[in-house]
């Protein structure tokens, strides 16, 4: 699970690591990583997945068990003897496949779709591709349209560009 969803991070990360970093081109990369990630958010990536887990670990001689319970639920001690009229809330027990899917996939892809929405919002994005119209190298070089989002953002006045 871990190696599918880090060898797409993979690409993203080294790319905003780059010395010679395109920002025009890590802000692509970023909408796509999330994209991508967000795709993957589905039963059956999830099914795909899980398959491979239960091949690999069948190959290894591994036993795939359940994931421990949180916590027993039981009778609050006030209604020990008390004579219910409705029914006590009965939760149903998941199999092992959705315990792994929901406590542990869905939480992990979140946490990053997250993190990754968090870091690189749509004003940070803006100030990046302002950034990257500074640089002499970039395909929209001085073009104001893309510079002003940044110049809004830290306060600088047209003239003082």
């Amino acid at each position: 699970m871990f190696n599918h969803l880090f060898s797409m991070t993979n690409g993203l990360s080294k790319t905003l690591q780059d010395p010679d970093l395109d920002f025009s081109a890590a802000m692509s990369l970023i909408d796509a990583t999330i994209e991508t990630l967000q795709t993957y958010r589905s039963e059956k990536q999830w099914k795909e997945i899980w398959n491979e887990a239960l091949t690999v670990a069948d190959d290894h001689d591994i036993e795939i068990s359940s994931l421990p319970r949180k916590r027993k639920h039981k009778l609050p001690g006030k209604l020990c003897d008390a004579l219910l009229t409705t029914t006590v809330v009965h939760r149903e027990e998941l199999s092992t496949e959705n315990q792994y899917c929901i406590s542990i996939y869905y939480r992990v892809l979140d946490c990053i779709i997250d993190e990754l929405n968090k870091r690189f919002n749509n004003e940070s994005k803006l100030c990046m591709k302002g950034i990257s119209a500074c640089s002499p190298k970039s395909k929209n070089f001085f073009e104001f349209a893309t510079i002003k989002p940044m110049l809004v953002n830290y306060k600088i006045s047209e003239e003082d560009v």
